[in-house]
Formats: structure tokens, sequence, C-alpha cells
């Protein structure tokens, strides 16, 4: 009787030790599927800021829509999918014009959950084009940055999830944010993970470590998914073409591209965004003004060039159906 009476309160602890972890293991109400997020894979990505786009002195210097217009025209045959980072200073212009250009997706960027212009603007185009804007993405390495609190970012999120619950949401940080440096970002709110990878900024990088670099890449995507259980999108990764002089290359930065798009497509809960659409040789003033760091690399991340020429790297990507396709980005 006594072993009898043992098993049956260890079993009634199990399963009371189930049902709290329960919670935990099923999905915050409101998040999307697995099956939701399909699309996820299918279509190409791209993360854009328009070309003609600048900030100088601290003050954003806004695109025409019609300069907008010919970014989408020369990046459409590439991709069927944008990431942008604002809805601010012109950039909501971004949705019609990428409607009319035959784009299937866009995950559309708010640069500040505090800011109530871009999270209405945010609400307003998704129930406006439904079939486009796929996903919101609600700041964009803020915490890191310390420009609004996790506080800020959570009620944002639960304010657009309540006024449009059939859109995906999520924020996006550097890697260290969702693995613990400084504090942990945590996965609740986010229907699939949106993480910046930059194996260039690591201390052991250099321009001819390829493999390398793509094994990184790819190791940390593992680790984000088995963190959260959780599709992984990454949308910034890369290798910038310039500065020469510190070996940098457009050649590199191809080599860089073919072995990553090459590896990725085995994985099947991750996927990448190509970063980025057009060199931003602005992004090297503004951040050494911000950070009193000068990094001649962040102004040439581009696929294209900031007059919209392409680089080497262009040259591995299939070109898009202007119909939504199955296929993914892809290497020749």
């Amino acid at each position: 009787m006594i072993e009898c009476d043992m098993s049956f309160r260890e079993a009634k602890i199990e399963i009371a030790f189930v049902l709290l972890l329960l919670p935990g293991l099923m999905a915050i109400e409101g998040e999307a599927t697995a099956d939701d997020l399909a699309w996820l894979r299918d279509v190409s990505f791209i993360a854009y800021t328009p070309s003609e786009f600048r900030v100088l002195h601290g003050k954003p210097i806004p695109a025409s829509p019609e300069s907008i217009a010919e970014d989408l025209q020369v990046l459409r045959p590439y991709v069927d999918g944008l990431i942008t980072y604002s809805i601010a200073n012109g950039l909501a212009d971004v949705v019609k014009l990428a409607d009319k250009a035959g784009f299937n997706a866009i995950i559309l960027g708010i640069w500040s959950p505090t800011d109530n212009y871009e999270v209405t603007m945010a609400v307003t185009l998704a129930r406006q084009y439904p079939k486009l804007v796929r996903a919101i993405v609600v700041g964009n390495e803020g915490l890191f940055w310390k420009r609004y609190t996790l506080e800020d970012l959570q009620k944002t999120i639960k304010q657009i999830r309540r006024d449009v619950p059939d859109v995906a949401l999520t924020t996006s940080e550097p890697m260290v944010s969702y693995l613990g440096s400084p504090a942990r970002l945590g996965c609740e709110g986010q229907d699939f993970l949106l993480p910046n990878i930059h194996p260039v900024f690591e201390a052991w990088f250099h321009p001819e470590s390829v493999t390398q670099a793509t094994e990184f890449v790819l190791d940390i995507q593992k680790r984000l998914h088995v963190l959260c259980n959780k599709f992984v999108l990454i949308k910034e990764t890369g290798m910038p073409s310039e500065p020469s002089n510190a070996a940098y290359s457009q050649a590199g930065q191809r080599a860089f591209w073919r072995s990553l798009l090459h590896r990725i497509r085995t994985e099947p809960h991750a996927s990448v965004a190509l970063f980025e659409a057009f060199d931003a040789p602005w992004k090297i003033e503004e951040i050494a003004r911000d950070s009193g760091r000068r990094d001649e690399r962040e102004g040439a991340w581009g696929w294209f060039t900031r007059s919209r020429k392409p680089k080497a790297v262009v040259e591995i990507l299939q070109p898009r159906s202007p119909r939504k396709t199955r296929a993914g980005v892809g290497a020749q």
C-alpha cells in the first residue's frame, strides 16, 4: 500500500508539472502557427531602404515616390518580398508602390514602437493591403541601443495584434539580444524571429573567412530556432564589398552569399533575406556621429550601388516569376 500510494502521488506530481509547463509549450494566444507562416519560405525577401533616402546630421532626407518606384523596378526581377525599417519620412509610400510593382509580400517596419504615427499607419496599411502586408516588424535594434524599452515593445505588439489579428508580428534585434547579452529578449509575442546575424563584427572574422562565416550564421540560426521553436528569417547578414584596402571586394561578397544561399536551402526552419538592397554611403558618417566609430564597411552592404548598378553578387540570383511561386531564394 505504501508503494502504491507513493507511485500515485508521484504520478500526480508529474501530471501537475506537465500541466504547469503546457502554457509555455503552447503558442501564446493570437500567435501564428507554423502552417500560417509557410509564406516566409515561399517569398524571396530583401531588406530595403530607398536608394535616395539618407540621413544628414541626424535629419532624415526622404526619397521621392518616383525614385522609390525606380528602385522597385530594379529589384522586382530578383525578389518578390521587401522588409522595410520605418513608415515615417515618406516611407509609407513603399507599400502602394510595391503593390503596383507586383511584389508578393512586405514585412512592414516600425522604427519606433513609441511613435504613434508609425503604429497607426502600420495598422492602416495592413488593413488597406491585407494580401501584401503579411507581417509587421515592431522596432529595429532599439532594445540593444536603448532607444526604447521591452515594455514599450510588448505594449505595441499587443496593441497591433488586437487591431490586425491576421498579420504576423515580430521584432528585430542583433543575435546577442536573443541569446542573453545584456538581457535575453525572450520569445513571447513574436510569431517568427527576425534577427540580425553579422559574422563581420566577430573578432575572428576576415573577408576570406567565407566558410567560417557561413557556418557561424547557420549555427546561430539553429540556436535561435531551438531557443524559441519558431521560424527564423535572418533579416541582416552579409559581407560588404568595400573597403578594398581591408581586403573586401565584390568577389568576396559574392562568394559569401553563394555559400550561404546554397546551404540555407536545406534548413527546414529558416530562411534569409538579402541584405541590403542598395549601398548607403551616408551611414558611415551617421554611425560615426552616433557611436564614435567610423566604419567604411557600413556603406557597402548593398547588392546594388546607390546608383542602382548591380554588383557581382547579383549574378547568383535566379529571376523571380511575376506570379507567386513555391521556390525560395536560389543561387545558381
